[in-house]
């Protein structure tokens, strides 16, 4: 029942915080989709600028070059015209190929002047209008400083004779032959300009554009053709009914390009590119407008799917924090009506555990007891066999005692005064037996109390060579010879050296006693996976593989007269360091003894604590 009564309260207190922190989430999304949207939307507004000033660019490029074109081709043709009204025919039909040519600049007409501008030759044969357009346009005519072939190039935007293009665009250029006083006039239709300003429209189908001169006259315009020929920064009454202000056109004829807005009156919000146009000496403005609505109607198109998008995650977190709420409610339910089972289950459980229990105590007393029972056989059945050897092992001898003594005996009894050489030899044989006792129980006490190893740092190799010495002073009249092959490197390791050097004299006094009839015995040295190895070789009968398995077994011995107690002592001595002792030995071979020590001293065990077995 506490785990219901636990689980409803931790319910009521993460109601509160679910709701709270759906309700952050939801002002979170909204916050994040308004802010998604203002940064859309400067984003389209950059890209958008970016484009259009490129595009109006472009434009103002194509003017340029359709004008340059222009005043080249006259160039050219004012050098291959007869003198003023020489050959009129033939400066005619000139002219009219001319004007062919630049069809595609928008050339409307093309004529010849003489000195007082009278028109001689023409491409449409018209005189009058020409001479009336020349008149008009030598009023403003301007001198070309890049090129003094061209004379001047003046925009003629007011209506005037109906038998010319509406608007036009005068070039005058030197004809040759009569130098100064004759000269070619090129009417260019200004449609073909319109046409060319028609590319700055294309962003969408609300855009417009329109060209200023250097004065600020208005040369073109795709939204309001009747201000055409009105200056754009000089304000009458009719403009300041739209126009607060004429910052934005001030800035374009400051030259150069850029970007901005502009709201006129009160339409709409409108995006304004604008880029310099250089043509024959004039230098033009031209610009681009377009909808600041339509610029980002599909950032706000976005932002509605986003909002919507926004609205269904928030009603997707609502609807999974009502099934969680409702979840828990139920698992609660659950856990109530589980409640009443899981306690009467638990009851069974207790008792049962309990009887089991009780079993469990009897079964591991009664296991107790068997195990106690068995170690004490174990041991009696230890010291049993060792009893047995030991009795074996004295017995002997003091037999050999009892029978010597009793032979000294009868001796003493037959001849009291006899040669006492006889007797001399049994009290030394039994002085023999008596010494062989001695070695056993000394060989034994050794192995049974042995005392706690005293490491410190040895160098191994300086061992070896003083056992060495030892032995091969001892064994002079002996034919064996003693080989050492021992690494230079080899580290100190923590050892017990009277334990060390007890086990090497013991190897090397087997190895002796192998080779009665004499041989070599190689001692060798060498660090092996943090363990050093000392070896000790001989050329020996070697031993039968039956017997290896026993080898450091206590009492086991092929030695007529041997203990079997020496290779027991040495497994013990290197045990205690940590160590291992091997033998590899093949019937006629000789053997080879391999102790590892380790280098550093092992932990503690029940040899180093003092604890005797």
């Amino acid at each position: 029942m506490d785990d219901v009564k636990t689980a409803d309260r931790r319910f009521r207190k993460l109601t509160l915080p679910i709701r709270v922190l759906t309700a952050l989430i939801v002002v979170l999304l909204v916050g994040i989709a308004l802010l998604i949207t203002g940064r859309t939307e400067h984003i389209l507004i950059e890209r958008f600028n970016e484009y259009h000033l490129t595009i109006v660019r472009l434009a103002a490029r194509e003017i340029e070059h359709s004008f340059g074109n222009a005043a080249r081709l006259i160039d050219v043709l004012a050098g291959t015209l007869p003198p003023p009204g020489l050959d009129p025919r033939g400066a005619r039909a000139r002219l009219q190929r001319g004007v062919q040519a630049l069809a595609s600049e928008g050339a409307a007409d093309l004529a010849q002047l003489d000195s007082s501008g009278r028109t001689v030759a023409s491409a449409s044969g018209e005189t009058d209008a020409l001479d009336a357009l020349w008149a008009k346009a030598s009023e403003a005519c301007r001198p070309v400083p890049a090129d003094p072939a061209l004379r001047c190039a003046v925009p003629i935007v007011e209506p005037h004779d109906p038998r010319l293009p509406g608007r036009v665009m005068v070039v005058s250029a030197s004809a040759g032959g009569l130098g100064p006083a004759g000269r070619l006039l090129l009417v260019l239709d200004w449609e073909r300009i319109g046409s060319l300003l028609t590319a700055v429209t294309t962003i969408n189908r609300h855009s417009v554009g329109w060209l200023l001169d250097a004065d600020g006259k208005l040369l073109w315009s795709v939204a309001h053709p009747e201000m055409v020929g009105r200056s754009a920064v000089r304000a009458d009454r009719s403009c300041k009914q739209c126009h607060a202000e004429f910052a934005l056109e001030t800035r374009m004829l400051q030259g150069g390009s850029g970007v901005g807005d502009v709201r006129v009156g009160n339409a709409p919000r409108r995006l304004v590119a604008w880029a310099a146009v250089s043509v024959l000496g004039h230098r033009w403005s031209l610009a681009g407008s377009a909808p600041y609505d339509d610029v980002v109607a599909s950032g706000r198109r976005n932002r509605a799917a986003v909002f919507v998008a926004k609205g269904f995650l928030v009603a997707v977190i609502v609807v999974l924090a009502i099934l969680l709420d409702l979840q828990n409610r139920r698992r609660i339910r659950e856990l109530r009506q589980s409640e009443v089972a899981v306690q009467r289950a638990n009851q069974a459980l207790a008792e049962e555990v309990r009887d089991r229990t009780g079993e469990l105590q009897g079964v591991y007393a009664e296991m107790h007891e068997v195990r106690a029972r068995f170690t004490a056989l174990e041991r009696l059945a230890i010291v049993g066999e060792l009893a047995s050897v030991v009795a074996h092992e004295i017995r002997t001898p003091l037999n050999s005692l009892a029978i010597s003594s009793q032979r000294v005996a009868r001796l003493l009894r037959a001849d009291p005064g006899g040669d006492p050489t006889k007797a001399r030899e049994i009290v030394e044989a039994q002085l023999n037996e008596i010494r062989r006792i001695d070695r056993f129980i000394e060989d034994y006490l050794r192995l049974v109390r042995m005392p706690k190893a005293s490491r410190r740092p040895e160098d191994l190799n300086a061992l070896v060579a003083d056992v060495l010495r030892f032995i091969e002073v001892e064994q002079q009249r002996r034919p064996i010879r003693f080989l050492r092959e021992l690494d230079p490197d080899l580290p100190d390791a923590e050892i017990d050296a009277d334990k060390i050097r007890q086990v090497l004299l013991n190897l090397l006094v087997n190895a002796i006693q192998a080779m009665p009839d004499g041989g070599e015995i190689t001692v060798s040295t060498r660090r092996i996976d943090g363990e050093l190895e000392l070896s000790v070789t001989d050329d020996g009968p070697g031993v039968r593989p039956e017997h290896q398995p026993k080898l450091f077994e206590p009492f086991f011995t092929t030695k007529e007269k041997g203990t079997g107690l020496g290779l027991a002592i040495c497994a013990r001595l290197v045990n205690e360091h940590g160590g291992t002792i091997t033998c590899e030995s093949a019937p006629g071979r000789g053997a080879t003894f391999r102790v590892r020590l380790p280098l550093r001293a092992p932990a503690a065990t029940a040899l180093d604590s003092g604890r005797e077995p």
